[in-house]
């Protein structure tokens, strides 16, 4: 048993290195061994750090960096330029919006763009608010992404800052601990508050969430022109299936290795009619 700790120890030690190789150029010495220092401690005390020219707050013994690294350095979403011709309704949605880097990474392939980055968790939010405040197309929203508006979503963790869920019942953690309610908001509600026709890119990474919002998608998966989603079969069964069944009449691409992707060739008709 020892030696499988000290296994696991050594290869989460690899990890941390290989996150923090990212960072040290553009940060005193000071201040990666202070990351060091606080998430060897386990502590909860946030630190700046600049990533990619970005100041971002962030939780030493959290996920915070990793996604970071994901986001800003390793550039998770470079490859939607490629696939995204025109934007036509200017408008992005960051369902999970976490601490706000994804958002930012989307803001600086799509600077003309409106984000709306949605975040359940107080706690999350308070981080996200932070980190996108200098962006000032990225608007942040302190609501759960969900298929329907409502004012008493319950939110629930399930063990990790990354992980809090709406599922009351998540098959990798029956019994998660009850946080907060929070108030739903609906991609339809979305569209009419911000007098949009449609969505250009709609990113979720909702913890479970995405099986019932996408199974109640007809109303809107038309206007939607990419759709990047992480699914969580894992907390929910059936969120690939669901996914598949919303997407049944677009197009998959292959742009991130952790996510499924597809796009609406209707929705992009006119501008390809146009350059052909």
């Amino acid at each position: 048993m020892k030696t499988i700790l000290l296994k696991n120890y050594i290869k989460k030690i690899k990890r941390d290195f290989r996150t923090v190789k990212f960072i040290r150029n553009e940060n005193t010495i000071f201040t990666v061994l202070k990351y060091f220092f606080l998430r060897a401690i386990g502590s909860k005390k946030e630190i700046v750090i600049k990533l990619e020219n970005v100041k971002l707050f962030i939780r030493p013994s959290s996920t915070d960096l990793k996604v970071a690294v994901n986001s800003l350095a390793r550039k998770e979403f470079k490859n939607l330029k490629v696939n995204i011709l025109e934007l036509r309704s200017n408008l992005i949605v960051d369902g999970g919006g976490y601490i706000g880097t994804a958002a930012i990474a989307l803001s600086k392939l799509f600077p003309e763009s409106t984000i709306i980055s949605i975040e359940p968790s107080k706690d999350n939010f308070r981080i996200l608010k932070k980190n996108v405040s200098s962006f000032p197309n990225i608007i942040p929203i302190n609501k759960a992404l969900v298929h329907r508006d409502a004012s008493n979503i319950r939110l629930f963790n399930r063990g990790a800052e990354w992980g809090y869920t709406t599922i009351d019942h998540p098959e990798d953690n029956k019994n998660p601990e009850f946080m907060d309610t929070v108030e739903g908001v609906s991609i339809t509600s979305l569209l009419n508050i911000y007098r949009k026709e449609g969505i250009d890119i709609l990113k979720l990474d909702i913890e479970g969430a995405e099986k019932q919002l996408l199974e109640n998608s007809s109303e809107w998966i038309g206007k939607v022109g990419i759709l990047l989603v992480e699914l969580h079969d894992r907390i929910v069964k059936g969120c690939s299936i669901s996914f598949y069944q919303a997407t049944s009449g677009m197009r998959d691409l292959d742009i991130d290795k952790e996510k499924v992707v597809a796009i609406n060739d209707s929705y992009f008709k006119k501008i390809e009619t146009k350059k052909a």
